[in-house]
């Protein structure tokens, strides 16, 4: 049995999905009402996918998150291996980083023009004000959290299990 995870370690894990809330929230709202099928599923199921995965760091903090639920069909109570929880959320958190610095150092200096790679902001960069509004910025803003949160809970997550208690040295 491993130790009780940390405070600071519980409020990244609890902070990745309240990172992600406004932006799922938000993202609600820009389903246009001539959208077609298909936008009417995806913008949705976009919001639902990215808030699913965010839960999933409460794993990092939680119980479930080192052994199996004893309800999930030939899995139930197997311990998790740490290699098997840490290297993917390392791997996503890195990535979460890259990509949401990427965008937004792209999107306020205009490293890369529209169509010549991309630009995961708006079609392009307008001088003044950005595609989404103050209402999106502040929905999305917090999206920046997502990677240091999740790297953070990660690091935690890997220290609690892999620490051994020492036996002291007799003299």
């Amino acid at each position: 049995m491993t130790s009780s995870p940390s405070r600071w370690a519980r409020w990244a894990a609890y902070g990745v999905p309240l990172a992600i809330l406004p932006s799922t929230l938000y993202r609600f709202t820009l389903v246009p009402d001539d959208a077609t099928i298909g936008e009417k599923i995806y913008i949705p199921g976009l919001s639902i996918v990215s808030f699913a995965f965010a839960l999933l760091a409460v794993g990092l903090v939680r119980p479930w998150g080192e052994t199996v639920p004893d309800w999930v069909p030939f899995a139930g109570g197997r311990t998790l291996a740490v290699r098997t929880v840490v290297v993917p959320a390392a791997v996503v958190s890195a990535a979460l980083t890259l990509a949401f610095t990427y965008g937004l150092l792209n999107h306020f200096f205009g490293f890369v023009e529209p169509g010549a790679a991309p630009v995961l902001i708006g079609e392009e960069r307008p001088d003044d004000v950005t595609d989404l509004g103050v209402a999106g910025g502040a929905a999305y803003l917090p999206v920046v959290a997502w990677g240091p949160l999740l790297a953070v809970a990660t690091y935690a997550y890997h220290r609690r299990r892999t620490s051994v208690e020492r036996a002291p040295v007799p003299a």
